[in-house]
């Protein structure tokens, strides 16, 4: 076999369960790489940039249309992966309906983003930058569309092409527009939304090309009880991300109200990079989900062996990580984005174990909504998006940033053990805890190098060392396998 021959075989073909789940993680790790590294980069130079309050009206901007992301998405992506990863064949069937869905929702949600910011007493300014800020949010939920169909059919390489060219164009244009221009915020959510546009053009001819193999935006006649069974069927998944979206930005918004812009400015700072460590679970979600969702279908058994597999890879990740990050937490603060964002690094040292818990989490949750059990998961993140608003309410009029954070783990920790329990008796059960002694038996020997370390280097060195010896000693020492 010459090198092209195992290039294609091991990283542009599905062969067996799991040569096809290392090439679509490998694939969404490059893809990951590039478009969160770039929109990381992009936030730093603004944080730097714009200073705290400056960066508290950006993220007040993005959390608040957030919020709507729900309808403009409305299920669709999770549906697709579910449903076609199952069955190639509805592919054009699922495509031509949910566009039409598409549309409408896109433009009601745009609508209604300039209705709820009218209500709100908040400068011209501002509301400009909400509206901005939501034409983009718009245009991307299109792509990701479109990119379900890369995931549902397994062919994971072009998602990677798409987002590795996003990332590039992302970081070129954004950053020509602060660094050449100086450009306000305005400007630079034109360029966002610019940006946007032309990944969502190249997306479709991917799709039009390689999936659908026809022109996407062709005359074609509407299937009205197909369109009412795959609204029946994302129901659930919408008022879910309802539920999620609440409670993953409702803590900004009501610190930008409650608060100042600035004790936001220094929340989102440590919220920026808690959430930017998410795509390495998404990346999980994403190359295991069109298995689990088969396997649920065809083989318990297998299954339940898959699920063991990404239980113990999310275990690995999230204990060091929340052992690391709290004990490296000033060092990365100051690193990113400075001294003047000090404030931020308890909120981070609090936020870093809520995404411990989501790590384990998602496992539990993205499950149940490929196992069809997607109203199971609707009362769980409903439950939590309740505790979360409330304890929000009391915990931030009392200690602003820091009480968001705490909420968010109670909230997270809440949900998780909601998601176990039901995914235990509805499917099937898999015990984490089997598996937590060596990662944390590595993780606690990881922190004895990492605070012996950074008395005397800088973070650069002290990170890459603490992640080699922590694997070394897990997967050599202590042969931890999957």
């Amino acid at each position: 076999m010459n090198l092209l021959s195992a290039f294609k075989h091991h990283l542009a073909q599905n062969n067996t369960v799991k040569q096809t789940i290392f090439k679509n993680t490998f694939w969404l790790s490059i893809a990951e790489f590039f478009k969160n590294g770039a929109w990381f980069l992009v936030q730093i130079f603004l944080a730097r940039k714009l200073g705290v309050a400056g960066y508290g009206f950006f993220s007040f901007a993005l959390s608040f249309t957030a919020l709507f992301a729900f309808l403009a998405r409305f299920g669709f992506p999770t549906l697709i992966l579910r449903e076609v990863s199952r069955n190639k064949s509805t592919a054009k069937k699922y495509f031509n309906n949910i566009l039409f869905i598409k549309v409408a929702l896109g433009i009601t949600t745009f609508l209604l983003i300039v209705f709820s910011a009218q209500l709100l007493p908040l400068e011209r300014s501002t509301k400009i930058l909400i509206y901005l800020a939501g034409v983009g949010m718009i245009v991307n939920t299109f792509s990701d569309f479109f990119r379900s169909f890369f995931r549902a059919f397994e062919k994971m390489q072009w998602e990677a092409f798409s987002k590795i060219f996003e990332g590039a164009l992302l970081a070129l244009i954004i950053g020509f527009l602060i660094v050449e221009r100086d450009a306000n915020l305005e400007e630079i959510f034109y360029g966002y939304i610019a940006v946007g546009i032309i990944i969502l053009m190249l997306n479709s001819i991917i799709l039009a090309k390689r999936f659908l193999k026809e022109n996407l935006f062709k005359k074609y006649e509407l299937d009205y009880q197909e369109i009412k069974l795959i609204l029946k069927k994302s129901l659930p998944l919408v008022f879910s991300a309802v539920f999620v979206s609440i409670y993953y930005n409702i803590d900004q918004i009501m610190i930008g109200v409650i608060s100042t812009k600035t004790e936001l400015g220094y929340y989102s700072a440590a919220q920026r990079i808690v959430y930017g460590l998410s795509m390495f679970y998404m990346i999980a979600l994403i190359s295991f989900s069109p298995k689990i969702a088969y396997f649920f279908k065809k083989d318990l058994r297998k299954l339940s062996a898959l699920l063991k597999k990404m239980n113990k890879a999310m275990l690995a990740i999230a204990i060091p990580m929340g052992i690391g990050g709290t004990i490296l937490a000033p060092e990365i603060i100051n690193f990113i984005f400075g001294n003047e964002y000090a404030r931020a690094i308890l909120a981070f040292q609090i936020l870093i174990w809520s995404q411990v818990i989501v790590f384990i989490s998602v496992c539990y949750g993205n499950t149940l909504i490929m196992c069809d059990k997607q109203n199971k998961f609707l009362y769980g993140v409903g439950l939590g998006a309740i505790i979360n608003i409330i304890l929000n309410f009391i915990l931030i009029t009392k200690f602003s940033l820091y009480g968001a954070s705490v909420a968010t783990v109670i909230t997270q920790l809440l949900v998780f053990v909601y998601m176990y329990l039901v995914l235990s008796k509805e499917v099937i059960r898999i015990d984490f805890y089997r598996y937590l002694t060596k990662p944390l038996l590595a993780s606690l020997a990881m922190a004895a190098v990492l605070l012996a370390l950074k008395i005397s280097f800088s973070i650069l060195v002290i990170m890459p060392l603490g992640i080699i010896f922590y694997f070394l000693l897990l997967f050599k020492l202590l042969k931890f396998r999957f």
